[in-house]
């Protein structure tokens, strides 16, 4: 059997070790398709995604895919898509393993089919009309179907896993799935509990110098302790002087645009001096912050309307084992896209395949410069795949 699990590994903690020692039960391999250098939020990862890679490797996962910046800083809906559709197009993936707060299947489900109904698209534009966040609209409009699946997508995790389901339906993956029972602390917690805590606040733990160690493998500690950390702020004004250099046409390309805010984004990063100064001049009580920072970094490197529904064009390997690499030769045979392993893979792309490679370079290129001691550029073409 191979499993494959969707994540960010930012960084690896206990939590993630409860996931995949689950998800090798019964013997089966581990395949993830991992976000690189940006995540969800529009965020830079706190390490490089080599480095997170060869972390999972160390503790349990067997083959490490690269999930393209354009899904990778998406929204759930986007990022499940290229997510499932990477799993499903290796041609061997048998079952989806996520983590989350609720693990009842059938209630996943069964909101995953609401929320691809009429009926929910409906509610969703009435209560949206209203001047709701989407957040709020979509848990209103879930409401009239069922309080309990309202409930459950107030977790980031259970959103996920609904999206996820949706995403292998849209995409014909037909799939199993495994719902792992999250353990520890909810996702944004920053107090931990046990030997478990968050991401969050283990980047907010290594961001002020203080202890860690107890919540992540010893394996994930040491290769950390011997790696640089990215930094926001060495960044920040990189990303506004590329935000000031866009037209107004450009901005109304970007994914996650509507009611004008193309406008509003336009005056402000002209007179905006720092980040999270434009952040708070653009945030309105319809687009929450996170909205907005994926909407920012989106237009920064280019990502535009044609990246969203699309699949993403390419399988990009960062890293294997030994069982990896029997993986990746049945991969070589089945799956109906590109394989990316080296520099020399890349005539095999196609026009769009060419153009999600080139913005991945260019995020990659810009996130060489968070850290202190800036990596080299064109660490998209020469870093080489973690072996373990």
């Amino acid at each position: 059997m191979v499993s494959g699990v969707i994540c960010e590994f930012n960084p690896f903690h206990n939590g993630h070790l409860h996931l995949i020692d689950n998800a090798k039960k019964n013997g089966s391999n581990i395949i993830c398709v991992m976000s690189g250098n940006f995540v969800q939020r529009g965020e830079i990862a706190l390490y490089e995604k080599h480095i997170r890679a060869r972390s999972a490797l160390l503790n349990g996962a067997d083959l490490i895919i690269n999930l393209p910046v354009g899904w990778s800083m998406s929204g759930a809906e986007n990022f499940a898509i290229g997510g499932i559709s990477l799993l499903k197009d290796t041609g061997i993936v048998d079952r989806v393993v996520f983590g989350c707060e609720n693990d009842d299947l059938e209630l996943l489900k069964n909101t995953a089919d609401f929320i691809s109904s009429n009926e929910f698209s409906v509610n969703l534009k009435n209560y949206i009309s209203k001047g709701l966040t989407f957040a709020s609209a979509r848990k209103k409009a879930v409401e009239s179907f069922s309080k309990t699946a309202a409930e459950i997508l107030c977790s980031p995790n259970n959103i996920l896993a609904v999206e996820y389901i949706r995403a292998a339906e849209k995409l014909g993956f037909n799939t199993d799935f495994f719902p792992v029972l999250r353990i520890g602390t909810s996702h944004n917690s920053l107090v931990p509990k046990d030997n478990f805590s968050s991401a969050s606040a283990i980047r907010e733990m290594i961001k002020n110098n203080e202890a860690f160690e107890n919540y992540i493998p010893k394996s994930t500690y040491d290769l950390l302790m011997a790696s640089p950390s990215s930094k926001f702020e060495n960044i920040e004004n990189a990303i506004l002087f590329m935000l000031r250099s866009l037209s107004l046409d450009d901005l109304k390309k970007m994914p996650d645009i509507s009611e004008g805010i193309e406008n509003r984004i336009y005056e402000k990063i002209k007179t905006a001096l720092t980040f999270e100064d434009l952040l708070m001049q653009i945030k309105t009580k319809r687009y929450t912050l996170a909205r907005i920072r994926r909407i920012l970094m989106s237009a920064a490197f280019g990502i535009d309307n044609s990246f969203i529904g699309a699949k993403p064009p390419y399988i990009q390997i960062l890293g294997y084992n030994n069982t990896g690499k029997e993986l990746l030769s049945e991969i070589s045979k089945k799956s109906p896209i590109p394989l990316l392993v080296s520099s020399k893979d890349l005539k095999k792309l196609d026009d769009f395949g060419k153009k999600v490679f080139e913005v991945e370079s260019t995020s990659t290129d810009l996130y060489s410069l968070a850290f202190d001691l800036p990596l080299n550029c064109g660490n998209e073409f020469t870093i080489p795949v973690v072996k373990v």
